[in-house]
């Protein structure tokens, strides 16, 4: 069995995968946008963002790493609340956390 391998930024889970991900492109590289909030994820130069065929979003990185952003209701990068984490390269699916809620499982409302 193939150990998979994830990266967690806040309620954004990065699951690497083998296959080269191919579909729309994202053009603001923005990976989740928080429904709740309003603030979003998103990932910086190197990388590309996509919406793939199959219907799920996809993180292709370019470079040898990427930074991934969180950013809290409006604050601009540099701001200290803005949290930052690397993302080696590769190809990784994006997927948002879950949890069960009143009997039943949703996505966590950020």
């Amino acid at each position: 069995m193939k150990e998979k391998i994830g990266y967690f930024h806040g309620d954004v889970v990065l699951i690497k995968v083998d296959k080269e991900p191919q579909g729309e492109i994202v053009a603001d590289n923005i990976i989740a946008r928080g429904e709740a909030t309003g603030h979003h994820h998103k990932v910086l130069e190197g990388a590309v963002v996509m919406k793939g065929f199959d219907e799920k979003m996809y993180v292709k990185v370019t470079a040898p790493s990427t930074k991934i952003v969180h950013q809290e209701h409006g604050d601009d990068i540099g701001h200290p609340t803005y949290r930052f984490k690397d993302l080696p390269q590769g190809n990784y699916e994006i997927r948002i956390k879950r949890e069960y809620r009143y009997g039943e499982e949703t996505r966590v409302l950020d």
